[in-house]
């Protein structure tokens, strides 16, 4: 007989790992114990014949749970007799672990809630090994019940009988839970139901936050849901009751399809169809819509009543956090006829976004995927924590060869969304048995007035800990280095903007770097913003500042009067702008790719007011899609540097001639992805570097990446954008993480 000791690392907790490991113990009549470590891995000795050994190790990756992923496995040998084999209290060892992700709730759950006579029967808390919360209710490591918020629930004898029970698959099932002893929603599914099919707007609180629903067909009430939620213009993101029905106003590819009824159930970003029947308010002058399918046994219940797909949007208000606490109630009474919550404490995790651009690319990486984490291509020596940028901020935490970053957070310069990060990272720090003492790098942009920044030198002023100041657009391309294990690339950083070594705004930059720094070898022309920020919210006013060089002042307010009824003040703001450029009062300079196709959409008619974040951009995109990039663009490079002005110009005369506005914004579009490839190529060819990046937020303009892709390749060089964590600012705080790592 012989005795083995195995160590298993990954995601091994809270996916039904343990039973499977005591059925496979029992299959090769082995002896011993399995049990969860306290950083979420797990330990297991077995006793036996050295053939059964063998059999039951190769069998642990070969059979392992369908959520479950072995990291790493070690064997050494060991001692003792055993008696059978059991499962036992949890230890608290090593550092290697990971808290799995919530899943959509499995098919035999939801049999169980649909069938008749079932003790389950219409319960939507109920979940097994394969499926249900997890990271959204777990506190701390091990996983074990009294770690999770389902410890306030003791199990009724028949739960307690299918925990103990190796052949159930609710064996040893943390958040086993029934109608007799498990938490209760306080109001009436079906009366919530009845509120929707009378174009009323329910609240639901879900196991990952409070959302809001109401019919998609609608304009009234969702035009008072817009209202309510302060949202003008930023689209709602729909609910269908299944495939099908998505099937029946979008286009849906296979990957697509896959992608949204995978046990992530995120959002993702579809084309409308030709058959498209809902409301034009869902996701207004957007030739696309975020759908998802139900992931909760709540959402399966309210579509049990109600045959047509809902909206399903975050209960928050532009800039903060989604509500999950049940006195949200007092924020939301205005907003909904009926509020559906319940008393499980949940922690806070917005839907995850995906859009596909040949590959599927993350406008969100949250529930469903956090906290996974991404495996580095080097070993840390350092314990580093980035805290991020300033919009669509995520942190991160890199530990050895791991990074993990937090759920998706929001606006950090909002005190409310400001305070969640605060939380997030100290969730983060306790799942990943960590604390502010073992950090030893703090990262952050280098912009010296983000919340973040002072947050991360308020960790180091605490803690004596190193601080890592980060540029925007350097982190962007590190974190293209770590995802891909480059060792130097050239990357295409082009967003709204982000601050500069010079102080200024960048935002369409070509840099050439490394893990060590970076060189800018390239960008767009610098133009003006009269009004600073200001530019990014009314967009004419950027069209104003880059036109400002090609033409006289009196030429200029001539032009603009054009657009007097979209100044708020008509005639007199633009008198002001004019005087502004003239005398270089509060005038900015910035290379920002995002601001220039900001001012062609406002050229062009499409958008004078941003409401949400990059809308004008992603509207012209939009437009840009019914269209063709028909029109010849002058591409002018001098020294590395794009001039935008002439991009502008080129589309202010091809609409003065009253050309199709959808081909000048495709036309445009494409020139100045053109321009930034064009540039690239040139850097990568005089430095000897075979790999193009692109990263930032422009990269989820699908026409931008494909142009810059088909002239990279063209070139017979490589191109690479994001798969792991999205382009824009949610992927930020991994790049601060891995330059701070190596610092």
């Amino acid at each position: 007989m012989a005795a083995k000791r195995i160590l298993i690392s990954g995601i091994v907790q809270g996916v039904g790992f343990r039973p499977f490991i005591y059925k496979l113990a029992k299959k090769y009549e082995l002896g011993g114990w399995v049990k969860n470590l306290g950083d979420a891995g797990v330990e297991i000795v077995i006793e036996g014949k050295g053939a059964d050994i063998k059999n039951f190790i190769d069998s642990i990756e070969a059979e392992s749970p369908p959520n479950a992923e072995v990291e790493s496995l070690s064997v050494e040998d060991s001692g003792g007799e055993f008696k059978g084999f059991k499962i036992i209290k949890s230890g608290g060892y090593g550092s290697t672990g990971v808290i799995p992700a919530d899943n959509a709730i499995c098919e035999s759950c939801l049999k169980e809630i649909f069938e008749q006579g079932n003790r389950r029967h219409h319960y939507p808390f109920t979940s097994c090994t394969d499926c249900g919360s997890r990271f959204s209710t777990t506190k701390k490591l091990p996983y074990d019940r009294q770690n999770t918020s389902f410890s306030r629930f003791p199990m009724c004898k028949k739960c307690s009988h299918e925990y103990d029970d190796p052949a159930d698959r609710r064996f040893h099932h943390q958040g086993n839970v029934c109608p007799e002893c498990g938490p209760r929603y306080t109001s009436n599914i079906k009366d919530a139901a009845d509120v929707i099919i009378k174009n009323g707007v329910i609240a639901i609180k879900g196991l990952t936050g409070i959302h809001i629903a109401c019919r998609t067909t609608d304009d009234d009430v969702l035009k008072r849901l817009r209202k309510g939620l302060r949202r003008p213009g930023q689209p709602f993101a729909i609910m269908a009751q299944d495939i099908e029905a998505v099937e029946g106003f979008a286009d849906v590819s296979k990957k697509e399809r896959e992608m949204l009824v995978s046990p992530q159930r995120p959002i993702v970003i579809l084309n409308k169809s030709g058959d498209y029947w809902l409301s034009e308010f869902i996701a207004p002058g957007l030739h696309n819509v975020g759908v998802m399918l139900p992931y909760a046994g709540i959402h399966h219940l309210i579509f049990e009543n109600i045959d047509e797909p809902l909206v399903m949007t975050s209960a928050n208000f532009p800039g903060e956090p989604m509500f999950i606490s049940n006195k949200a109630v007092e924020n939301l009474r205005d907003i909904a006829d009926i509020f559906l919550l319940h008393d499980l404490g949940i922690q806070r995790c917005d839907d995850s976004i995906i859009r596909f651009i040949s590959a599927p690319v993350f406008l969100r990486r949250s529930r469903g995927f956090v906290p996974k984490p991404i495996d580095l291509p080097f070993t840390s020596e350092k314990v580093v924590l980035a805290a991020g940028a300033e919009l669509n901020t995520t942190a991160c935490l890199i530990k050895k060869d791991r990074a993990y970053l937090t759920q998706y957070i929001g606006n950090t310069s909002k005190f409310k969304t400001l305070g969640y990060l605060k939380e997030s990272i100290g969730n983060l720090l306790k799942i990943t048995d960590t604390n502010y003492e073992k950090v030893d790098v703090v990262a952050c942009d280098l912009h010296p007035n983000f919340n973040t920044t002072r947050l991360a030198e308020e960790i180091s002023g605490k803690y004596n800990t190193e601080i890592v100041s980060v540029q925007h657009h350097y982190a962007h391309l590190a974190s293209l280095l770590a995802e891909y294990d480059q060792k130097e690339i050239i990357c295409i950083s082009v967003d709204g903007v982000g601050y500069g070594t010079d102080g200024k705004a960048w935002g369409g930059e070509i840099l050439l770097g490394d893990y060590k720094g970076f060189k800018r070898s390239g960008h767009l022309k610098q133009q003006r913003m009269p009004g600073g920020d200001l530019t990014a919210v009314y967009p004419l006013r950027m069209l104003a500042g880059i036109l400002y060089d090609s033409c006289s002042s009196e030429d200029l307010y001539d032009f603009l009067l054009n657009f007097k009824d979209k100044f708020k003040h008509k005639e007199k703001e633009i008198e002001i702008i004019v005087q502004q450029l003239e005398k270089n009062i509060n005038v900015a300079g910035t290379t920002s790719c995002g601001r220039v196709l900001d001012a062609i959409s406002a050229l062009l008619g499409i958008c004078y007011e941003r409401t949400y974040e990059g809308e004008p951009a992603i509207k012209l995109e939009s437009k840009a899609y019914y269209g063709k990039p028909k029109f010849e663009f002058p591409i002018v490079i001098k020294d590395n540097i794009l001039d935008t002005t002439k991009i502008i110009e080129r589309a202010a005369e091809l609409e003065l001639k009253k050309e199709k506005v959808e081909d000048i914004a495709a036309s445009a579009q494409s020139a100045i992805a053109e321009g930034l490839a064009e540039i690239a190529v040139r850097i990568a060819k005089k430095n000897n570097i075979g790999i193009i990046g692109l990263s930032g937020g422009v990269g989820y303009n699908e026409t931008i990446v494909n142009v810059i892709k088909k002239k990279v390749e063209e070139n017979n060089l490589e191109f690479l954008t994001h798969s792991k964590i999205p382009c824009g600012d949610g992927g930020i705080s991994f790049g601060q993480g891995v330059v701070g790592a190596n610092s």
